[in-house]
């Protein structure tokens, strides 16, 4: 029965972390329907916040230059959604990686620079000793 019960757990967090993964993979323009929708599915499996917040990361990493403004769109959807642990969990998590995060794409993607400095400002607010000033010191 626990082997029952682990087996079929482990297909609900495949299943969950798929439907995620494929409706971050489909974000290919800053739509607010779409980005809405990863919101909630984040959300809905927030027990699994830290194989989300790693599939968000990867994804802004690998995405071409030109969409990896969109994932961070998501993310930060996904760090300002209105209910209360979910959000401490995805600021914690997230603050654990965000520097690097802004600091490797923002030198990818350097022509759209004020966007992330624009949520790099509205991060800040969020995150509990936030590290997202940082960003704006960085030498070459």
């Amino acid at each position: 029965m626990f082997q029952q019960n682990n087996l079929k757990m482990s297909n609900e967090r495949e299943e969950a972390l798929n439907d995620f993964k494929e409706q971050l993979e489909k974000l290919k323009d800053n739509n607010k329907n779409q980005i809405q929708l990863i919101t909630l599915i984040a959300d809905d499996h927030s027990q699994y916040a830290e194989d989300i917040v790693k599939i968000v990361i990867n994804h802004i990493k690998e995405a071409p230059s030109e969409l990896k403004l969109y994932g961070v769109y998501a993310m930060d959807s996904i760090i300002k959604f209105p209910t209360g642990t979910f959000k401490e969990k995805y600021c914690r998590l997230f603050g654990n990686e965000i520097v690097e995060l802004f600091v490797d794409t923002f030198k990818k993607v350097f022509m759209i620079g004020l966007c992330f400095f624009s949520i790099a400002q509205s991060l800040h607010l969020l995150i509990i000793g936030s590290v997202a000033p940082r960003i704006l010191f960085i030498d070459g």
